[in-house]
């Protein structure tokens, strides 16, 4: 959350250099502005990167809890071999 908070008082400040540029044909303000929407475009970027991260380490997990309860609905009973296996392709 914190880099989601950051994000938004990037956004917050970047507003008062958009007035000037816009309502008052500010050039420097226009730079400045530049400037921050390009900061803004990498910390979005490396927010993106880190749900795709989380996303992927928590799916890992769910996968490995669901094989064994496929094992068990398909077996009736999780044989042995197939935990071995299981333990062999998540470690």
């Amino acid at each position: 959350m914190y880099l989601v908070n950051k994000l938004k008082e990037m956004v917050t400040a970047a507003e008062a250099d958009a007035a000037q540029f816009y309502q008052f044909n500010d050039l420097e303000a226009g730079a400045r502005l530049h400037e921050k929407m390009q900061n803004i475009k990498v910390l979005a970027q490396a927010i993106r990167s880190e749900v795709l991260t989380q996303r992927r380490i928590k799916e890992e997990i769910w996968y490995e809890g669901s094989f064994s309860k496929r094992a068990l609905l398909v077996f009736g009973r999780a044989p042995s071999i197939i935990l071995e296996i299981a333990f062999t392709i998540f470690v």
